[in-house]
């Protein structure tokens, strides 16, 4: 009975480590990454969210599209914008650029960061899919409040 308990005690350590090493390998705040955030204003005056995204993992990425959310001044949302990129590669960064189409936006939030692996992508880098929950805090779309 002892030597049941104890293989079933080593078993249950085993099968923990396993599920936790399963969730750290494919843990998708790690496969794609902000390397920096920004704004921009263009030659005719329209402003643009700014932003590079690279690519952590070794296999690449079919789709991924970053949703944003433009803030007026007490912190309520006035608009969306999103941006999307196919075909982000291997170790890849991505440049994105979504525009910022209401005056009445101060700050921008970024609220969602989603991916799908390439089609021809193996059983273990389909798991590599990402979602990312919003960023915290909101960054100054006038240049005068940072």
């Amino acid at each position: 009975m002892k030597r049941y308990l104890k293989a079933a005690g080593i078993f249950i350590v085993i099968a923990v480590f396993a599920i936790f090493f399963v969730m750290v390998a494919t843990d998708p705040g790690d496969n794609l990454v902000f390397v920096e955030l920004g704004f921009r204003t263009g030659p005719s005056g329209v402003r643009f969210v700014t932003g590079t995204i690279r690519n952590n993992t070794d296999g690449s990425f079919f789709h991924a599209q970053v949703e944003i959310n433009l803030l007026d001044e007490d912190g309520g949302v006035v608009a969306s914008t999103v941006a999307n990129t196919s075909n982000l590669g291997a170790g890849e960064t991505w440049n994105f650029e979504a525009p910022i189409l209401s005056e009445d936006a101060v700050r921008f939030r970024i609220e969602k960061l989603t991916c799908s692996p390439s089609p021809q992508s193996s059983k273990w880098e389909k798991k590599r899919s990402c979602y990312m929950a919003p960023i915290v805090g909101d960054l100054s779309l006038d240049p005068h409040r940072r």
